[in-house]
């Protein structure tokens, strides 16, 4: 697969990144199809119908490496460079890593701004030209006992089991929410100043530098 990132091939198409918080039941999967779409990290195990996936998380690339080479014989999967010790294949696209503390997103680069998956497909979406782009499953927050999606390392397990094997989950996620938030309000400025409409679906959410709405 070309590592040539595709640019503006979708645009003014409607893009729909997919997190995996407990939100993303809000809907039906007949909706989503309806969309440009991102997966990202475990959103592989809930739906299996994206335009494009990617996964950051190392742990998340050990345990889905067979799931993920499989998934790229059909739809476009975009690892790092650096991930290839763990998931190997022609099919999937690698990209070098680059991170811009600028915050600010480039067409022809994907970078994560912040090493945030969310950021990096959102960063995928502007490339390929989306506008509008819908979130859903970025809660960043518990819902029913259950953690919010961007910590794979508990992917089913309550808050109170999680802090039993880190006492210090809750303070370093909120930690890692407000390094991440900053980048994210920077990003947010700079794809309303040129135009580019970014609404947050998930009804229950920390993510609060997008405005809020409903599917269309």
């Amino acid at each position: 697969m070309t590592t040539s990132i595709p640019i503006d091939i979708f645009k003014r198409r409607a893009g729909l990144v997919v997190g995996t918080g407990d939100s993303v039941n809000q809907y039906s999967v007949e909706q989503y199809k309806k969309y440009i779409t991102f997966g990202l990290n475990y959103s592989l195990r809930i739906h299996d119908f994206y335009t494009f996936y990617f996964c950051e998380e190392n742990y998340a690339i050990q345990k889905l490496s067979d799931e993920i080479k499989t998934y790229a014989t059909h739809s476009s999967v975009w690892l790092r460079e650096d991930k290839k010790k763990w998931c190997d294949s022609d099919k999937i696209g690698y990209y070098q890593r680059h991170v811009d503390y600028s915050g600010r997103f480039q067409k022809g680069t994907l970078n994560s701004v912040y090493d945030a998956t969310y950021l990096l497909a959102l960063n995928m979406a502007y490339n390929v030209g989306c506008n509008p782009i819908y979130l859903i499953g970025f809660d960043l927050c518990t819902q029913d006992g259950k953690i919010w999606g961007a910590l794979p390392e508990f992917p089913d397990k309550s808050v109170e089991d999680a802090i039993k094997e880190n006492p210090n989950f809750i303070d370093e996620s909120v930690k890692k929410y407000q390094e991440q938030k900053k980048y994210t309000g920077l990003i947010a400025a700079q794809l309303k100043g040129e135009g580019i409409r970014v609404v947050n679906c998930s009804r229950i959410s920390q993510v609060d530098d997008f405005e809020k709405g409903e599917l269309m």
